[in-house]
């Protein structure tokens, strides 16, 4: 099914990337710069053993660390959730678009999209993540740029 393989795409995604985040104000000033790690992980040992085995796994969890300031944003995602009705849309490679799913007067939206970098063998050397945000009368407030590459060996997967 469609929920499925976008569920995989996502998948794709598990490991742990290594970069920067640059800010950006409306007028395209340089706001602020700062180290990231962006952990895409499973928690638990079922999933671990579905990795292992060449399955997608039940539950993603991504956790956003700003190595500067020790902020993190953490989000879960459990299998069989409806990631296009929450705005998330991935190619077969793990690339990703995502942003707000409706459009409203009053409602700030955002819009993101991770473009893949592919070397030799196929695999992912790193990803620049692009995220545009409008305010809630929808006029552009910021930009941010994220510019991250895998560290370590990150998990492989058949699907």
């Amino acid at each position: 099914t469609l929920q499925e393989s976008q569920w995989e795409a996502f998948a794709s995604n598990i490991g742990t990337w290594e970069g920067s985040l640059a800010r950006y104000g409306r007028d395209g000033q340089y706001l602020e710069r700062s180290a990231t790690v962006l952990y895409v992980y499973v928690d638990g040992e079922e999933d671990a053993k579905r990795i292992a085995d060449g399955e997608a796994p039940d539950r993603l969890c991504l956790v956003l660390r700003r190595c500067e300031s020790g902020k993190d944003a953490e989000q879960l995602y459990i299998r069989g959730t409806d990631l296009l009705s929450r705005g998330m849309a991935f190619g077969p490679a793990g690339d990703m678009c995502s942003g707000s799913v409706y459009l409203t007067r009053g409602t700030p939206l955002y819009v993101e999209q991770n473009l893949n970098y592919r070397g030799p063998g196929n695999e992912v050397q790193g990803r620049s993540r692009l995220i545009v945000i409008y305010d809630d009368e929808l006029r552009l407030k910021s930009f941010s740029l994220f510019r991250e590459q895998p560290r370590g060996e990150r998990a492989k997967s058949a699907f």
